[in-house]
């Protein structure tokens, strides 16, 4: 009630507010930045001095930008510290504003009570939220998605500088027209005065702030990063269907051993990595059969050649018949060495252009491999696979590859390479996963040899779901439990985790597959969807 009240005091007095006032300067900094307070003053000794040292620091940061802010009531201000005014050359906006001043980013649960509160707010009021130590991934995969317009904004302490400042889709339509003006260009270099308040799509973009003050050499590369940021991932940042979402149902193998459903989408990438298998009759066995899924990274060459090669490298192997896990393991180093030199003769061109390509090109992979009841999980990378049972349990059968996995860093850092935070974990700071197929500029730090796990297939198992992270990013285990015990048909459990991932945000491609435990059914082909393609 009393934010209610906040909001509607605040409603009342928009109504007397001076509006529109065209101005060409309206970015034009007020003061130096060097007369800012600093919060980190000795005098700032407890958090909350450090606290309000830091709101004060925002206040006079935007009054830079011409927003006019004043502190709200404690008692009754609703979790926002700051009201008042954005005067822009073509509008002005109402602002609020949340600040935390905290020694590691802001995770989402403080992003989701600042959206929490701005329902309070008019629709076109623009939410503010400062920090002095950046936002985790979630935090920022949740604002991207809000629906209220909303700014993520970073502040350098120290130097009193914004070192960020982040438009969610809602703001961005609220402020086609943002300029950034002196404030961040160094006027000493600017090419000519049209540079001074060149626009901007601040959208998706983190670092815009550190222009100020830099060389023109320095300038050209951070505007080079911007460019090739917006060319190749800003594309991915967009919360509304996109053109190339379409839906894909590969054709089913209707011999393998346990029916199966499938289902990938694009998403919200530019390129579709992501690639599938399923194998029938290995050897001339009926009882076996292989399934797999893998997920490229760096183009898609490694994952179409594990489609073609690794069952076949895994089948070949002597061990297949009495270790199968053995088999498993050999086929995965066997696919592993192969794929540079495959890729090389299919892509046709000079080896050293090629062996470039091939450097940066890998892909996880988890497949199953059955043998009448018994079962073989083998997986390198983030892609998953888990067990779920008729009573709703759930069973892991693989455990991510992930750099800051304790065995994972130790095995990293005893070959001499290094795990480096970088928005994730990442090892060299390039990959984000510890084990997979290809990647040659990160051997021998990045492995292909797999975690194997082996179990016997009981009346009381019902599915394995097997999914690339895209899936598993938005979807937990116990939630993709839920969704596919909802359903008799395996290909209708996969579309929905499918639908559901992406609907919950999922940012990457998006493959999943539901391998039905129960009794082998033959499966009715009238029925089986079919990719005209």
């Amino acid at each position: 009630m009393k934010s209610a009240r906040v909001a509607a005091a605040w409603r009342r007095g928009a109504r007397h507010r001076r509006r529109l006032l065209h101005c060409d300067d309206a970015f034009l900094p007020r003061r130096t930045l060097s007369t800012l307070p600093s919060a980190s003053s000795p005098d700032a000794v407890s958090s909350r001095d450090r606290g309000l040292a830091f709101e004060q620091q925002v206040v006079t940061l935007m009054q830079t930008l011409n927003c006019r802010l004043h502190a709200t009531q404690q008692s009754r201000d609703g979790g926002i510290d700051h009201q008042g005014a954005w005067t822009l050359p073509d509008l002005e906006v109402e602002v609020v504003t949340q600040c935390k001043n905290e020694s590691k980013p802001v995770g989402v649960h403080y992003v989701r009570e600042f959206h929490g509160v701005l329902s309070f707010f008019p629709p076109n009021a623009v939410g503010l939220f400062a920090s002095a130590s950046g936002y985790s991934l979630y935090a920022q995969r949740f604002f991207l998605r809000m629906e209220h317009p909303a700014i993520l904004c970073t502040v350098d302490v120290p130097t009193a500088r914004i070192t960020s400042f982040l438009l969610n889709d809602r703001a961005q339509t609220l402020l086609p027209k943002l300029t950034v003006g002196s404030l961040f260009v160094d006027q000493e270099h600017a090419l000519n005065p049209s540079d001074m308040a060149a626009p901007l799509d601040l959208a998706s973009l983190q670092s815009m702030a550190q222009l100020i003050r830099g060389s023109y050499l320095t300038q050209v590369l951070l505007l080079l990063l911007v460019a090739l940021f917006l060319r190749y991932v800003a594309a991915s940042w967009r919360t509304g269907l996109a053109p190339y979402e379409l839906q894909m149902c590969p054709p089913i193998n209707p011999n393998v051993r346990y029916r199966y459903g499938v289902s990938q989408m694009q998403g919200r990438r530019p390129y579709m990595e992501d690639r599938h298998t399923a194998m029938a009759d290995l050897n001339g066995d009926p009882t076996q059969s292989f399934y797999g899924i893998f997920d490229g990274h760096g183009g898609d060459g490694a994952a179409n050649y594990c489609v073609q090669a690794m069952c076949q490298n895994v089948i070949r192997e002597p061990s297949i018949t009495k270790e199968p896990a053995e088999a498993l393991k050999n086929g995965f180093l066997r696919t592993d060495q192969e794929v540079p030199s495959a890729t090389l003769r299919c892509v046709g061109v000079c080896e050293s252009i090629a062996n470039r390509k091939n450097a940066e090109d890998g892909t996880t992979a988890v497949v199953v491999l059955t043998q009448g009841d018994e079962l073989y999980v083998a997986h390198a990378g983030d892609s998953r696979a888990i067990l779920v049972h008729q009573s709703g349990k759930v069973s892991a059968l693989t455990s991510d590859h992930k750099p800051n996995r304790p065995d994972e860093r130790r095995r990293i850092q005893d070959l001499g390479g290094s795990v480096v935070f970088w928005g994730v974990w990442r090892v060299e700071g390039i990959l984000a996963v510890s084990r997979a197929i290809g990647d040659r500029m990160l051997k021998p730090f990045v492995v292909a040899e797999p975690e194997v796990k082996q179990f016997t297939r009981t009346a009381t198992d019902r599915y394995v779901v097997v999914a690339s992270d895209g899936v598993w990013d938005t979807v937990s285990n116990d939630d993709a439990a839920q969704l596919v015990l909802r359903h008799e048909d395996p290909q209708a459990a996969a579309q929905q985790i499918m639908e559901e991932a992406y609907a919950r945000g999922s940012l990457d491609n998006i493959c999943v597959m539901v391998i039905d435990l129960r009794a082998y059914v033959p499966l009715d082909l009238d029925l089986v969807p079919f990719d005209s393609a």
